[in-house]
C-alpha cells in the first residue's frame, strides 16, 4: 500500500518528519523526541501482525505495541539484500550519504518501489 500525505495547513510530524523541508531536523532521534512512542495497536489503523519479527525476511514494520518496538536499523538487513539495494540505489542516482542510507533502508524493508 501507497499512502500519501499531503501537507496539513496546521502542520504535521510523524515516521517521515514534519514536512517543514529541513531534512536536517527529520532524524529518528528528533522525531522520537517531538512525537513519542510508537502509535499502540488499539490506536492504529492498520491491524498489527502476530508472526514474529524476521529482520532477514521483514519487508514491512508492524508492530503491537510501543513495548514491543525494536527499532530496525540498516544493520538489521541482510547482507545480499543491502549489496543489492546499495546496487540500485547507485544504479538510480542516489547521492549523498543520508539519502544513499535512506534509499537501502526503504529498498530493503519496503522495496524497490519504495526506495
Amino acid at each position: 500500500a501507497i499512502i500519501r500525505m499531503p501537507q496539513q495547513l496546521g502542520g504535521q510530524d510523524g515516521h517521515c518528519g514534519n514536512f517543514n523541508f529541513n531534512v536536517s531536523d527529520d532524524t529518528t532521534e528528533q522525531i522520537v523526541e517531538r512525537v513519542g512512542s510508537p502509535v499502540l495497536a488499539e490506536e492504529s489503523l492498520f491491524p498489527a501482525s502476530k508472526a514474529p519479527v524476521d529482520p532477514e525476511a521483514m519487508h514491512s514494520d508492524s508492530r503491537d505495541s510501543s513495548e514491543d518496538h525494536q527499532e530496525v536499523t540498516l544493520e538489521d538487513c541482510a547482507p545480499a539484500l543491502r549489496h543489492a539495494g546499495e546496487k540500485w540505489c547507485r544504479a538510480h542516482h542516489v547521492r549523498g550519504t543520508w539519502r544513499a542510507e535512506s534509499c537501502v533502508f526503504d529498498y530493503c524493508f519496503a522495496g524497490k518501489e519504495f526506495a
